[in-house]
C-alpha cells in the first residue's frame, strides 16, 4: 500500500488505488482488443478468401487511426480531463470491436473503416491516463503508477492472444470480438460509476487523501511549457522517439503475422497438437513475454526521484 508520503505502509490511499487499477484494466482491455484480430484473421483470411495483401491492409488499419488521434487525444484530455475522455474511448472502440464481424461480413472496406475508427478509440488510452495521474497520483507514486498501468501492455497481449486462440476454436473466429467487445462495455460502466475526474470532487475520498491530493494538486498554468517544437528537436526526445519506433516495428510485426506463420509454416511442416488452434496462442504471445520486466522500471525509479526530488529540496532550504 502507498501512504501520503508514498512509502509503503499506511491506509486512506484507497481511491487512488482503485483509479490506478481500473486505468490499467483498460490497458489490458486495449491489447486484447488490439491482438485479437491477429489470432482471427487466420480463420478470417480462409472465410473471405484475402490475399496476403489484402490481410495486411487489415492488420495494419488499426494503426491508421491511432496515429491520426494521437497527438488530438492529448489535446482532448487536457480540454475535458482524463476520465470523460477515456470512458468515451473506451466505449467506442468496444463497439467497433462488436462490429468486426459484422463489418467483415459487408466488405473489406467497412471492415477497414471499423479498424481505423477503432484505432481512433485506442489513441485516448494513454493520453487520458496521464492526465488523471496528473491530479489523482502524487508526484512521488507516479512512477509506480505508471509502472501499473504499463504492464497492461504484456498482460492484454497475453490474454488476448491466448484467449481469442481458444475462442475462435471453440465458438468461431467472431467469438473472439463479441466477448472481448462486452468486457470493454463492462469496463465502462464500472468506470463512469466509480471513478471521479477531479479527485476533489469525489465524496468518497478519505480525509486524508483529500489533503495529500489537494496539495499535489496540479496548478492552473502547470500545462504551460517549452513550445513543442523546441522539445521535439531536444536529443533526448529524438532518441526516445527512435527507440520506440523501433521496438513498435519489431513488437507489431510479429504480433500480427507470428499467428499467420504459426498456422500456415509450422503446422505445415510438423504439424501436432502444439499447432492446433487452441494451442496456436501459445508460441504467438511469445513477443509479448520480453515485455515483463520492462513495467518494474517504474518501481525501480522511485528511489531514484525521490532523492532527487528530497535533494533539491535540501538545496532551496
Amino acid at each position: 500500500m502507498w501512504n501520503g508520503a508514498g512509502r509503503p505502509g499506511a491506509h486512506g490511499n484507497r481511491r487512488r488505488l482503485l483509479v490506478v487499477s481500473l486505468t490499467f484494466l483498460g490497458c489490458v482491455i486495449a491489447y486484447t482488443d488490439r491482438v485479437n484480430i491477429s489470432v482471427a484473421a487466420v480463420a478470417m483470411q480462409d472465410r473471405f478468401a484475402w490475399s496476403q495483401t489484402q490481410k495486411g491492409f487489415v492488420l495494419s488499419a488499426f494503426f491508421v487511426g491511432y496515429l491520426l488521434f494521437m497527438f488530438p487525444s492529448g489535446l482532448l484530455a487536457r480540454r475535458f480531463g482524463g476520465k470523460p475522455l477515456l470512458a468515451v474511448a473506451v466505449l467506442a472502440w468496444s463497439l467497433f470491436t462488436l462490429l468486426t464481424p459484422l463489418a467483415a461480413g459487408v466488405s473489406i472496406v467497412a471492415l477497414l473503416a471499423a479498424r481505423v475508427g477503432m484505432g481512433l478509440g485506442e489513441a485516448v488510452m494513454f493520453p487520458a491516463a496521464y492526465e488523471l495521474f496528473g491530479r489523482w497520483v502524487p508526484p512521488l507514486e507516479r512512477g509506480r503508477a505508471i509502472a501499473v498501468l504499463m504492464s497492461g501492455v504484456p498482460a492484454g497481449t497475453l490474454i488476448g492472444l491466448m484467449a481469442a486462440g481458444w475462442l475462435v476454436e471453440r465458438y468461431g473466429w467472431p467469438m473472439a470480438f463479441y466477448a472481448f467487445g462486452v468486457v470493454g462495455l463492462i469496463w465502462v460502466i464500472v468506470w463512469i460509476l466509480q471513478v471521479a475526474n477531479d479527485p476533489l470532487n469525489e465524496r468518497r475520498l478519505g480525509a486524508q487523501e483529500r489533503t495529500l491530493l489537494s496539495t499535489v494538486r496540479p496548478h492552473a498554468d502547470a500545462t504551460d511549457g517549452p513550445p513543442l517544437r523546441a522539445l521535439l528537436l531536444r536529443a533526448p526526445a529524438v532518441a526516445i522517439v527512435a527507440a520506440h519506433f523501433a521496438t513498435t516495428w519489431n513488437l507489431y510485426l510479429l504480433l500480427s503475422w507470428l499467428p499467420s506463420y504459426t498456422a500456415t509454416c509450422i503446422s505445415s511442416v510438423s504439424p501436432g497438437p502444439a499447432c492446433s488452434p487452441p494451442h496456436r496462442g501459445s508460441p504467438r504471445s511469445l513477443p509479448a513475454i520480453w515485455w515483463g520486466p520492462h513495467p518494474t522500471a517504474g518501481y525501480a525509479a522511485e528511489p531514484t526521484g525521490r532523492s532527487f526530488a528530497n535533494g533539491c529540496n535540501a538545496q532551496h532550504s
